[in-house]
């Protein structure tokens, strides 16, 4: 009897508790529904009504809503288990990444006062050695200064010792007159080469804080990443322990609107298409009835929905994020010209150093990845938009669009009628390249590698760029130039193949940091129209300084040469 009654309910009440005594009493089968009243009147007063008999559907509601009532207990318990077990995750986490953030701090603040400790040792050495070495080291007396100088001995041996105390006099103050300006000039020669020091040590401080920069952010950015990550995983166990009993409805509802889960669209670019037209300032008027239904039945929206209001086709150019609903904050933009549909597509496919080179058939391309693309993402609702130089990843292949037809605009509608070309990228594979960093922009405050530091990073996140010789690239504050690559004389990609040198250092001269082409006109210019075009800001693009500095260390070499000679 008991098991056909707890069969009906569904499951056994998680927990009943009864006092000893009752349980000890002899129950006939008969009085099983008083026994079941009994504890449940226990366990929850609210059930005494005051009667002596009740039917079977009465001890099924109460037994249905004792069940009801454990579950909602046990649920609550487990959720509040999971939230405070996140948040001491949480908490764990923060610790982690505030010690990390403080260790960081102290890392910087010590390079920082390293560095300007051996800045002011350094300055006050290079002060003390111009004052040493600077010329002339003593003042270079003038003929008019040398004949008083003779006169007056002259005049002491003659013993007209009055005659020889007026030119003394004379003497005297032209002297200290000429050691005035020769120390008025030799001040100013240090001050400005002292000057020229400090700058230097200016830009390597510079550098110092721009890499520190660059660190902490890259050290924010892993802290939020992981947060981000914690909290969705903390966010799935929630509401994993909150939607088991409810899965069926939630699944119901799913299907009903079929964009719960769906984020609100923060940015959504709608443009007409060709030959469909309308004045721009009737654009938004056309379109609001249509994108204030689909808003209100949450209709999701993303790249590439054809809209169709009355009499017009606009299609969805671009939707951030996307596949999203339209929300009250979301912002339209209408502006330009009506889409086209494109009449012919010419598509390469990319390869890097990451990728091996392979001869297989364009065809393959064109059956394998480009034509299945597209066909699943074209139909009566959903277009494809591309652009022209854009990048698509297509099953693990990048491809970039090389040309369309009809343009301008370069953006327009690919679908099942364009015309598609496609074919690998033919960019000559480099055997051998070798970068070279330009001395004045390298740290000096830390030790580094160039390679792993440098030119391994940026070559990752730039693996599709291609080079030729004297191309010129910045990154972390640090200038290289491509001195040398094989094969020479045209434009190459770096391969998996690619032995990468980077030995060796550049002095900023006019030779090293103007391009070729440049550099030959201006060699044919007089000096001093030279210098005159290199100290406008459109020549000398930022490196007049360099350029300045460059040239005076050539001259003090000339001059320490001459000497030895």
């Amino acid at each position: 009897m008991a098991s056909h009654l707890f069969s009906a309910v569904g499951a056994w009440p998680v927990r009943l508790v009864v006092p000893s005594d009752v349980v000890a009493r002899d129950w006939s089968e008969q009085n099983l529904f008083a026994w079941l009243w009994v504890a449940l009147r226990m366990n929850d007063p609210s059930l005494d009504d005051g009667e002596e008999s009740h039917s079977i559907e009465d001890l099924l509601r109460a037994l249905e809503k004792h069940r009801v009532e454990c579950e909602q207990a046990g649920r609550l318990a487990e959720r509040m288990g999971v939230e405070e077990a996140h948040m001491l995750g949480l908490q764990e986490f923060s610790n982690i990444w505030d010690q990390k953030q403080q260790d960081f701090d102290a890392r910087a603040n010590q390079l920082q006062k390293v560095l300007a400790t051996r800045h002011k040792q350094e300055h006050q050495a290079h002060l003390e050695k111009l004052r040493r070495e600077v010329e002339p080291r003593t003042p270079r007396w003038s003929r008019d200064l040398l004949n008083l100088r003779k006169i007056q001995e002259t005049l002491a041996k003659m013993r007209k010792y009055a005659e020889a105390e007026k030119t003394k006099v004379q003497a005297d103050k032209l002297e200290a007159r000429e050691h005035n300006q020769w120390k008025e000039k030799r001040e100013a020669r240090i001050a400005v080469m002292e000057e020229q020091f400090l700058h230097k040590q200016q830009l390597e401080m510079g550098g110092l804080l721009k890499r520190l920069k660059a660190s902490r952010e890259e050290l924010r950015r892993s802290r939020k990443a992981e947060m981000d990550s914690a909290v969705g995983a903390e966010g799935s166990q929630t509401s994993g322990a909150e939607a088991r009993p409810e899965a069926a409805e939630a699944a119901a509802a799913k299907n009903e609107t079929g964009s719960s889960l769906k984020p609100n669209a923060r940015r959504v670019h709608i443009l007409p298409v060709f030959p469909s037209s309308c004045d721009q300032s009737q654009r938004l008027e056309i379109l609001s009835p249509l994108l204030r239904s689909m808003r209100n039945s949450q209709t999701p929206v993303k790249t590439g929905l054809f809209l169709r209001p009355a009499g017009y086709e606009f299609v969805v150019v671009k939707c951030e994020p996307d596949d999203a609903l339209l929300a009250m904050n979301t912002d339209y933009f209408i502006e330009g010209s009506p889409l086209k549909r494109f009449e012919k597509v010419q598509f390469i496919c990319l390869w890097d150093f990451e990728r091996t080179r392979t001869d297989q058939d364009a065809t393959a391309l064109f059956q394998e990845y480009i034509n299945p693309y597209f066909k699943r993402l074209n139909s009566n609702e959903v277009t494809s938009i591309v652009s022209v130089n854009e990048q698509l990843q297509i099953n693990g292949m990048e491809f970039q669009v090389m040309a369309a037809e009809p343009v301008p605009p370069e953006i327009g509608i690919v679908d099942l009628s364009t015309v598609v070309f496609v074919d690998w990228d033919n960019t000559p594979e480099f055997s051998k390249i070798h970068f070279v960093p330009f001395q004045d922009t390298l740290p000096a405050a830390y030790e580094y590698d160039i390679f792993n530091d440098y030119l391994k990073p940026y070559l990752t996140r730039n693996k599709q760029q291609s080079f030729a010789i004297n191309d010129q690239f910045t990154f972390q504050g640090v200038q290289f130039k491509v001195v040398c690559c094989e094969p020479r004389g045209e434009r190459g990609r770096i391969g998996k193949n690619t032995t990468i040198y980077c030995e060796g250092v550049l002095h900023p001269s006019l030779r090293n940091l103007l391009p070729p082409e440049m550099l030959e006109q201006l060699q044919s210019l007089p000096p001093g129209l030279q210098m005159m075009l290199l100290n406008t800001e459109a020549l000398a693009g930022g490196y007049e300084e360099r350029l300045m500095e460059a040239e005076q260390n050539e001259n003090a070499l000339e001059k320490v040469c001459s000497q030895v000679h």
